[in-house]
């Protein structure tokens, strides 16, 4: 019986890779209605969203402030982050092409349509990893293609709709048309499409400029390698066009919002230079989890300190026993993660994607010298170093393996499948079996824990808004009639409740100093209830000189605390 089904396991591993990527696409697809679509884990994906909806509406670029008559300096303007245009706000207009594209999908059939995009980005991602593995090494596309699809972050992007998956997709494929345009005489078409390719991910992401000079330094790198002077030559035309990308950009915001750099500034970052790399690091690639770190987590960071111990063995062909029992140990580990904490997001990318550990740890000199595997060591080093360089102290915030560096993902997993193929001979078939069985088993609790995550996330901030809304709507407006009063202290609250926007005169003020304006010029207006919407008692304290909390009809969800505020007589 075992003959058979390893008979019958090795004929459906040799299907072609169409098949396998069209059952990859099944899984994925069939994860939606798991995952949900009527909530969003980023409050990013709620600005774009709203801004969509706008767009297929025919209102245009500029959402009004829904309380703009009592707040015309949009000081409590609800949409944090958003850009701002000559007559208003845009809440997502920092990169128009892509809200123009998810205005298109909710015209067919709403946020089930904009999900999908992300899905077949994550599945096209897959599959130019996979390509592009086997353009590197013959016979690696299956495992290449499940380890990106399966097994790393853009598993979770494939829900999300801020473009991860999609920007992913197209700069691997420009990896490819790059590859393939340094092992031909006449490079022009490839490296056209490869810069075209990296032009269009800057239209959806910001970290495609960054990926752009790092592929272009990946192609001089080839070039000057193998002493072809013209492929140099064209590594400049990558960047180029990706800096061409961000300058269309700019005017495509004045044509659209009416704006003068109509992008939100980035905060400054507080602290030493130095210090905010550091603590980005330990954000995006070290922490296990978004919250304060418990038993589950240090499991879970010791399973990924056991998955690059056993790469250093692996590395330096160590005793096949060794490597046995960190597998176990890390498989075990990891287990007893997901069992403690199914609902962990984990931001840290080492963490949530062992295939990285393995791309970084294996990697050799070997791979810097002329040849594909310069290109690809080359543009994935400078990527991952460039973010490293830019991101936010905090990193990416909301995010499941490091989001900012999504768009190296499959680049990474193509070395780490590499490194792996090429470190097998020295290794006993004892060994490898440890070495594919470890990871395979990591790769998929973390999957599992990341759809499990999603799901729950997606269900609790719907039920949050959902409740919400029904309170705001039980509330009486008081003269002058109209839609309910919502506040927030927190900005992402207004951003997350895309599905009930346009039923609520929504604000935000997080400014407690400047709270007690807001609830003056809400009773002044003869507001006569609102729903106050915050963290902690301090929150509401301003308001409480003109409104009065009602104990029977407030409720705490979460770390949230829900207010019905009543106007004093």
């Amino acid at each position: 019986m075992l003959a058979v089904v390893r008979i019958l396991g090795a004929r459906v591993w040799a299907s072609p890779l169409w098949a396998h990527a069209s059952a990859l696409a099944v899984i994925l697809l069939a994860l939606v209605p798991v995952v949900g679509t009527s909530a969003s884990f980023s409050p990013d994906e709620g600005a774009v969203v709203i801004q969509a909806r706008s767009l297929a509406a025919g209102e245009g670029w500029i959402v009004a402030h829904p309380l703009g008559e009592l707040d015309p300096d949009d000081r409590y303007y609800p949409l944090g982050s958003s850009s701002q245009g000559e007559d208003g706000k845009a809440p997502f207009g920092k990169h128009p092409v892509y809200p123009l594209v998810l205005a298109a999908l909710d015209g067919l059939a709403g946020p089930g349509a904009m999900t999908v995009l992300s899905v077949l980005g994550t599945v096209a991602a897959a599959v130019a990893g996979a390509v592009l593995a086997g353009a590197l090494s013959g016979g690696l596309e299956r495992p290449t293609l499940w380890g990106v699809g399966l097994g790393s972050p853009l598993l979770f992007d494939a829900y999300l709709l801020i473009a991860h998956s999609v920007a992913a997709a197209l700069v691997s494929v420009a990896v490819l048309a790059a590859l393939l345009g340094t092992r031909r005489s006449c490079p022009a078409a490839p490296m056209v499409g490869a810069a075209t390719l990296v032009a269009a991910a800057v239209l959806l992401r910001s970290e495609g400029l960054i990926f752009g000079v790092a592929l272009g330094a990946g192609v001089v790198a080839t070039g000057i390698a193998r002493h072809r002077p013209v492929i140099a030559g064209w590594g400049l035309v990558i960047p180029a066009a990706a800096l061409g990308a961000v300058v269309g950009e700019r005017w495509l915001q004045q044509v659209l919002i009416g704006a003068e750099g109509a992008s939100v500034a980035a905060p400054a970052v507080a602290g030493s230079f130095v210090g905010a790399r550091v603590e980005g690091f330990l954000n995006t690639w070290i922490r296990p989890s978004a919250t304060v770190p418990g038993a589950g987590d240090l499991a879970l960071l010791g399973a990924a300190f056991l998955v690059a111990t056993a790469v250093v063995v692996a590395r330096r062909a160590g005793p096949t026993r060794l490597l046995g029992a960190l597998c176990i140990s890390a498989v075990g580990l990891s287990t007893v993660a997901f069992l403690a904490d199914p609902d962990r997001v984990v931001p840290g990318l080492a963490v949530a994607f062992p295939l990285a550990v393995v791309a970084f740890g294996l990697v050799d000199r070997t791979y810097f010298e002329a040849g594909g595997r310069l290109l690809v060591s080359v543009t994935a080093a400078l990527f991952v170093a460039g973010v490293l360089a830019t991101q936010y102290r905090e990193g990416g915030s909301a995010e499941w393996g490091g989001r900012y560096f999504a768009l190296a993902v499959p680049v990474l997993a193509v070395l780490a499948v590499d490194a792996l193929h090429r470190r097998a001979p020295s290794l006993s078939q004892e060994g490898r079996w440890w070495a594919g069985a470890g990871l395979v088993a990591c790769s998929a609790l973390l999957a599992a824990g990341a759809v499990v995550s999603l799901a729950r996330a997606h269900t609790f901030t719907g039920r949050l808004v959902a409740r919400i809304d029904a309170t705001a709507r039980a509330t009486a407006p008081g003269e002058g009639g109209g839609r309910p009063v919502v506040v927030s202290a927190y900005p992402n609250i207004p951003r997350l409740a895309w599905p009930v926007f346009d039923d609520g005169r929504w604000a935000h003020n997080s400014d407690r100093g400047g709270a007690g304006q807001l609830s003056t010029v809400l009773d002044r207006a003869q507001v006569a209830e609102l729903v106050f919407v915050g963290q902690t008692p301090e929150d509401v304290e301003p308001y409480l000189g003109n409104y009065a909390v009602d104990p029977e009809r407030s409720w705490e969800m979460g770390r949230w605390e829900v207010s019905v505020l009543v106007a004093d007589p």
